[in-house]
């Protein structure tokens, strides 16, 4: 009955199978993607993409910023930048506000993020492409530490084998 409504709710039916999954087991996506050391640089990446993106559309930073929190708030960085959008409409400064979100986690990937976005509004200009830079280099950091987690687990699964193998063909 559940993947009823969903179907009803979900014009895009490639879609349905994700947003069916998320609302039967709710918490196991979130812990699993949590559980992975790359998802934050993912999500940070994707954030400044966005606001990239909504800059090159011709807003200002203080709007871009303000549609890609809206835009990703279903990931942590876009959550985190939501709850700080009354002090942006109190009159707080762009960099105050960026500040604030970045002491809310000391994670790099949200440091760096924010330093991006804190020097677009400290220098202003076309800061667009300096954020599309500094997204490709989190991206870049998370692929690299898949690709060492990678290696490890052969390199773990290789010494399993020499200490098995004399034991196995010893007969």
């Amino acid at each position: 009955r559940r993947l009823r409504e969903l179907a009803a709710e979900t014009p895009d039916r490639s879609a349905l199978a994700g947003r069916w999954s998320r609302s039967r087991w709710p918490g196991r996506f979130d812990a699993f993607r949590a559980a992975r050391p790359d998802a934050d640089d993912h999500d940070h990446a994707a954030l400044l993409e966005a606001v990239a993106r909504a800059m090159r559309g011709g807003l200002s930073l203080r709007s871009a910023l303000g549609e890609a929190a809206a835009g990703e708030a279903d990931r942590s960085p876009g959550r985190a930048l939501v709850r700080l959008a009354p002090a942006l409409e109190a009159g707080l400064g762009l960099t105050e506000v960026i500040d604030r979100w970045m002491a809310d986690d000391a994670g790099d990937g949200r440091q760096l993020a924010g330093l991006a976005l804190s020097l677009g509004a400290q220098l202003g200009g076309a800061s667009a492409r300096s954020l599309d830079a500094a997204a490709a280099s989190l991206r870049d950091r998370a692929q690299l530490g898949r690709e060492v987690r990678a290696l490890g687990a052969q390199a773990r699964a290789s010494a399993w084998g020499m200490v098995l193998a004399p034991v196995a063909f010893a007969r």
